[in-house]
């Protein structure tokens, strides 16, 4: 079965030929979400002290059983 997570991003040092950096939990591991939605409500919600609309979201495949 093929499924699709999302991450949260903002280009390092706000440079988009830097890379992403993302957001993570509190054992340091790359928070996933189960939708897009659920990323937004995440960044609306939790981030103020940056522009929400700096950050990106990531759609990644998985494919498992």
């Amino acid at each position: 079965m093929t499924k699709i997570h999302y991450k949260i991003a903002r280009p390092i040092n706000g440079i988009s030929i830097n890379g992403n950096e993302y957001l993570l939990n509190s054992k340091d591991q790359v928070m996933i979400f189960e939708t897009r939605e659920e990323c937004i409500k995440y960044i609306t919600e939790n981030i103020t002290d940056k522009d929400p609309e700096n950050y990106v979201w990531e759609e990644e495949i998985h494919y498992g059983e």
